[in-house]
């Protein structure tokens, strides 16, 4: 990365690695857009960051898709832009999501090169999302044998 200021596109801001890597862009000084469903409730604590809040699901029609990733290129232009999208159905999304970033990232190429998707793939990491999940004890941990 140069010297100049990067815009990154970050899916998942809510909590998480999506939060703090937004958060640490920005104490970088680049530009961050912070994006998650629900954002105006979801996403007020990044506020105070400079970063811009959009409301995203990345469930949502490709129109609507298209619609948020334009509007944070008409804030900041097209140039230096990163897009940052990260137990077993968790590491199989993840690899699918991998595929489509390396898929879009070879579009781009020629399509519009000032923008460079990546992707994090952390793995299973202790963050708030773990909170969220339920466990099921197995037989040997509840006791019936």
């Amino acid at each position: 990365m140069g010297l100049h200021k990067q815009t990154r596109f970050i899916t998942g801001c809510s909590s998480g690695f999506g939060e703090q890597f937004g958060r640490q862009l920005r104490a970088l000084g680049d530009n961050v857009v912070a994006t998650g469903r629900n954002a105006d409730t979801k996403l007020a604590h990044l506020k105070d960051t400079g970063a811009t809040i959009l409301d995203l699901d990345v469930t949502a029609p490709q129109a609507d898709l298209n619609a948020k990733f334009q509007q944070a290129i008409d804030r900041y232009g097209g140039s230096g832009f990163y897009e940052e999208p990260g137990a077993a159905a968790y590491c199989a999304s993840k690899f699918a999501l991998e595929g489509a970033v390396e898929s879009l990232a070879k579009e781009l190429a020629w399509l519009a090169p000032g923008i460079k998707p990546l992707i994090i793939e952390a793995g299973i990491f202790s963050t708030e999302v773990m909170n969220n999940i339920n466990h099921f004890p197995t037989a040997s941990s509840s006791g019936d044998r």
